[in-house]
C-alpha cells in the first residue's frame, strides 16, 4: 500500500496547519485515499494489508490521525473540526 496520504505521522503544527478550518480538507484527502485504496483491494491478503494500514492499533492511519491531528486541536476549536472525522465513516 504505497498510497500517498497527508502525512498522518506528523502533527498539525508540523504540517503547518494553524487554522482548524483547514482540518476538514485534510480529512477529505484521507477519505479520497481510503476510497482509492479500497477500490483496488482484490484479494484476502490485500484486504488484510488494507485493514492493518487503516485500522492498526498502534500505527494505523486512524490511530495516527487521532494521536497527531485530533489530540492537537485545542478544545475550543474541536467543535469546528468535529465533523471532519465523520467524513471517514462509510
Amino acid at each position: 500500500m504505497s498510497e500517498k496520504l497527508p502525512n498522518t505521522a506528523q502533527t498539525l503544527a508540523q504540517l503547518g496547519v494553524s487554522d482548524p478550518g483547514r482540518v476538514p480538507a485534510l480529512f477529505a484527502e484521507v477519505r479520497a485515499a481510503f476510497d482509492r485504496a479500497s477500490a483496488i483491494t482484490d484479494s484476502e491478503s490485500a484486504w488484510k494489508t488494507f485493514r492493518d494500514t487503516w485500522l492498526g492499533r498502534k500505527s494505523g492511519v486512524l490511530t495516527l490521525i487521532t494521536d497527531n491531528w485530533l489530540s492537537a486541536i485545542a478544545w475550543t476549536s474541536r467543535c469546528r473540526a468535529s465533523n471532519a472525522p465523520s467524513a471517514l465513516i462509510i
